[in-house]
């Protein structure tokens, strides 16, 4: 049965799915080796038909031998060519391809594995792709026309299913409106280029890319969440005058929420303002940034903000904080230490795994904020100090969570910014005697006062 099964795949790929791809009759006009036809249309689910209206030209079949840039023509003999056929040009020499804005019918496996394609220019009423360009190695530039509305597994470096991501495109020109690929990853992306009309810049937009410069135009309403997430070469963030939902405020190289004052996306250059309440999710996620402080005005830090920032060292945290969110600090793995604010109430999952070189932890509230057991998980808790408000030590020791510490010591918060407490002041009481001596034997035979 299996093998019968196997066979009739076999016969249908033979002979039905060429017909699919490139129709067999004789075109109506050939220029340049390209065939087109009247009264064909193409469907996405079954072979071409025909319909009859002979007012309209369809571009069919490939041309294998051509070379350099192709214009598919608006009309020919006066007959406008507003679609291309499914599977048309595959396996072609072209160099480029430009589509007109006569093309109106969404493209279907067209232009795949075209080894010399390096630029793709798509005309303003192509509103849809599925499965075109791929296995285009060197296509680099890509230019998405004003109406483009959703590329479903195109532009891919393989016709696998598990590889959905396009690794050669450099530099793309987005015109579209409200448009986005599903395949959201252009790694080698450099160059990101935002026309004057686009208003939306969907979820998970262009993550992940090598460019260093980013300029939101006047017409940007609406960006999504992680929609620049992990382009971590940014060095400039920049919004037009214009905009009324976003700005750049104070030159300071950050994309900020104009009414809600939060910060959505950080650079290494960014300088936080004095007038930002909130650290948006994600924000800095895989930033290389090496020092952060956070100015008075900011009150939250979001989910992820400062997550995989593999080279921050230092970290200001301001007394008016009230929430850290979850694996806000995720894997900052070069922090040595962290002063953590009396005014933060709320510790989101996760804070601080990760964190490895966590050598000194300064909680400047007397009462402990609840936590979760894996707030500090990775942090070596046998070496790392826990330092707690003088006269804290018996509730920090009975705090879930705090009390994973081996080493929890008092200080005096009014001491300085960073205090240490004095040497061999073991109970936190100002004075170094014999009580420490105690205190130390109960702290190694895990007797917690």
């Amino acid at each position: 049965m299996k093998t019968k099964q196997v066979l009739l795949t076999v016969l249908f790929m033979m002979f039905f799915l060429p017909l699919w791809g490139q129709e067999q009759h004789e075109y109506d006009f050939v220029v340049d080796g390209w065939g087109y036809s009247k009264g064909y249309q193409y469907n996405f689910d079954g072979p071409p038909t025909y319909n009859g209206d002979t007012t309209q030209l369809t571009l069919e079949g490939s041309n294998k031998t051509f070379q350099g840039v192709f214009t598919i023509p608006e009309s020919i003999a006066g007959y406008p060519v507003t679609q291309i056929g499914g599977g048309c040009g595959g396996s072609c020499q072209l160099s480029g391809l430009v589509i007109p804005n006569s093309i109106t019918y969404w493209l279907f496996e067209v232009f795949s594995s075209c080894p010399n394609l390096t630029s793709v220019v798509l005309g303003d009423n192509i509103t849809r792709l599925e499965e075109c360009f791929q296995a285009c190695p060197n296509l680099h530039s890509i230019t998405f026309g004003e109406n483009f509305n959703l590329a479903f597994s195109s532009f891919t470096d393989s016709y696998s299913g598990s590889s959905q991501n396009f690794n050669a495109a450099t530099d793309i020109t987005w015109n579209a409106i409200n448009g986005k690929v599903e395949e959201k990853y252009f790694p080698n992306l450099q160059t990101l280029t935002l026309g004057q009309k686009v208003q939306v810049l969907p979820n998970d937009f262009m993550q992940a890319t090598q460019i260093t410069s980013l300029a939101i135009p006047a017409s940007v309403k609406t960006i999504g969440e992680g929609a620049f997430v992990g382009s971590n070469k940014l060095e400039s963030i920049t919004v037009a005058s214009g905009n009324t939902k976003f700005d750049s405020r104070n030159n300071c190289n950050a994309l900020i929420s104009t009414s809600t004052n939060e910060l959505l996306l950080g650079c290494v250059n960014t300088v936080i303002p004095s007038t930002v309440v909130a650290i948006g999710d994600k924000a800095f996620w895989k930033n290389p940034l090496t020092e952060v402080t956070l100015p008075e005005s900011v009150t939250k830090i979001g989910n992820y903000a400062f997550a995989d920032c593999r080279n921050l060292k230092q970290v200001q945290l301001n007394e008016g904080l009230t929430s850290i969110g979850f694996r806000a600090f995720y894997y900052c793995d070069k922090i040595e230490e962290i002063v953590l604010p009396q005014s933060v109430s709320e510790y989101s999952g996760h804070g601080f795994y990760g964190c490895t070189s966590l050598k000194r932890i300064y909680v400047c509230n007397p009462r402990p904020v609840p936590i979760y057991d894996d707030m500090f998980l990775g942090v070596d808790m046998d070496t790392c100090v826990l330092y707690v408000p003088k006269g804290s030590l018996a509730t920090y020791w009975a705090a879930t969570g705090w009390n994973e510490f081996k080493n929890i010591v008092e200080f005096d918060p009014a001491g300085g910014e960073n205090p240490e407490p004095l040497k061999g002041d073991v109970n936190g009481d100002g004075k170094v005697n014999v009580s420490d001596v105690t205190a130390l034997i109960n702290i190694i035979l895990g007797v917690h006062e």
